[in-house]
């Protein structure tokens, strides 16, 4: 068996993190938060990272809000 090598992109923030009523929806198209221009910058970036088969996603930790990316692997 081949050991499985899996690349992840983590970028995070030390602000405020998302708010948990919001964090459910902060990939949907005009989902804005509180300083939010036009609620399209998150849909574009889940449709692009999807498009190519890879994943997005978004938590908080203790020092603010988490985003994780991984691309699809190579074969």
């Amino acid at each position: 068996m081949e050991d499985e090598k899996i690349a992840v992109i983590r970028i995070t923030d030390d602000g405020n993190g998302i708010s948990p009523a919001d964090l459910p929806h902060i990939f949907d198209r005009f989902c804005k938060g509180n300083n939010g221009n036009f609620g399209l910058g998150l849909a574009i970036a889940k449709s692009a990272v999807e498009f190519m088969s890879g994943t997005i996603q978004a938590d908080n930790d203790q020092n603010g809000a988490v985003f994780e990316i991984t691309p699809p692997q190579a074969k």
